[in-house]
Parts: C-alpha cells; structure tokens; sequence
C-alpha cells in the first residue's frame, strides 16, 4: 500500500539511481545509491514535497491577478 501511496516519490528515486545525471567535472555518482538505499524514508518526505509544491502552485494559480 506505501508503494503505491508514495509512487510518486519511489518513481523518481528509481529515476535518480538507474539514470545518473551527475557526470559532470564535480560528479557524486553515489547520491542516486545513497537515496535508493534509503528510498522507504526519501520517498514519503519526497512525495510530501510533491504535494506541497502542487497545492501551492494551484493555490496561486486560483488568485485573482492584481
């Protein structure tokens, strides 16, 4: 039931671990392990600040323009 309530978040640390994007000069190709090592932790707090972001936006999104 988690996996599917917090997908959000299991969806981008899957995409984080499998898909590096840090390969760069300064690259920490160990985040993405780190993350997903703990990902039943990362995800909740990252599908948190998924919703959060989306209330907000839609929050400013409904007010009037001034």
């Amino acid at each position: 039931m988690k996996y599917i309530l917090f997908f959000p978040g299991y969806l981008t640390l899957a995409l984080l671990y499998f898909f590096p994007t840090e390969w760069g000069k300064n690259r920490n190709t160990a985040m993405g392990g780190r993350m997903w090592a703990y990902r039943n932790g990362f995800a909740p707090l990252i599908t948190i600040l998924y919703i959060v972001a989306g209330v907000i936006y839609f929050y400013y999104l409904k007010q009037p323009n001034q």
